[in-house]
C-alpha cells in the first residue's frame, strides 16, 4: 500500500469515528429526561376487548394466563405465595428455554398493574438495564380497552441508545401490539371467560 493510500485510509477512519461520535451525541437526546425519570423509552399499544371491565379484570388479575397471549411464552410459574398484588412474582419460561422473573410493583384493583423485569436478584436480560411492563384496563363503550406498555432503559450507553433508536423500538413496538391484541382475543374466547 502506498503512503498516500494509507493517509487516505487513516483520514477515512477518523471521519467515520467522528461521524459515529456525532451520531451518538445526537442519539443521546433520547435520554431519561425526555420520557420519564426511570426509563428512556416507553412503548404502548391499545386493543378493544368485547368484555365488561369487571370480567376483563377477572382475567387480567390471573397472572398465570400470559402463556396464552404473550409470544414465545410457554409456561408461567408463580414464585411467591402471593398470587396477586404488590410483591407477587412469576417466572416466565420462553420457547427458547430462557426464563425471566416479573414482580408486581404496582397494583390498582380493577384497573391494572405494573411488573418489574429481573432474573432473580439481577436485572433484566440484555439489552435492558431496567425494564417493566404495565397492563391497564379502561371502560370502552360496551366493553373494555387494554393498554400495554413496555418501558425500558438499554445498556451500553450511546451505542445502546443507537441500537434502541434504529432497531429495538420497531421490534418491541410490534411485540407490545401483539400482546395487547392477543390478550384481547384470548379474553374474548370461551376458554378464558369465567
Amino acid at each position: 500500500m502506498q503512503p498516500e493510500d494509507r493517509r487516505v485510509q487513516r483520514e477515512g477512519a477518523v471521519y467515520t469515528v467522528l461521524a459515529l461520535l456525532l451520531l451518538a451525541t445526537w442519539a443521546g437526546g433520547c435520554g431519561p429526561a425526555d420520557v420519564e425519570p426511570e426509563y428512556q423509552t416507553s412503548l404502548s399499544a391499545r386493543s378493544h376487548i368485547d368484555l365488561s371491565p369487571e370480567l376483563a379484570w377477572q382475567n387480567l388479575r390471573d397472572l398465570t394466563l400470559a402463556k396464552h397471549y404473550v409470544p414465545g411464552v410457554v409456561d408461567v410459574e408463580m414464585t411467591t405465595e402471593r398470587t396477586e398484588g404488590v410483591g407477587a412474582s412469576r417466572r416466565i419460561l420462553k420457547d427458547d428455554g430462557a426464563t425471566m422473573d416479573e414482580t408486581v410493583v404496582d397494583w390498582r384493583e380493577g384497573e391494572g398493574f405494573a411488573f418489574r423485569f429481573h432474573r432473580g436478584v439481577e436485572g433484566p436480560p440484555a439489552p435492558f438495564e431496567r425494564a417493566g411492563f404495565v397492563y391497564e384496563l379502561q371502560p370502552d363503550g360496551t366493553g373494555s380497552e387494554v393498554i400495554t406498555t413496555l418501558s425500558y432503559t438499554v445498556r451500553w450507553g450511546a451505542m445502546g441508545r443507537l441500537l434502541d433508536r434504529f432497531v429495538l423500538r420497531r421490534q418491541i413496538q410490534a411485540e407490545v401490539e401483539t400482546i395487547a391484541s392477543g390478550l384481547a382475543r384470548y379474553y374474548e374466547s370461551e376458554a378464558a371467560t369465567h
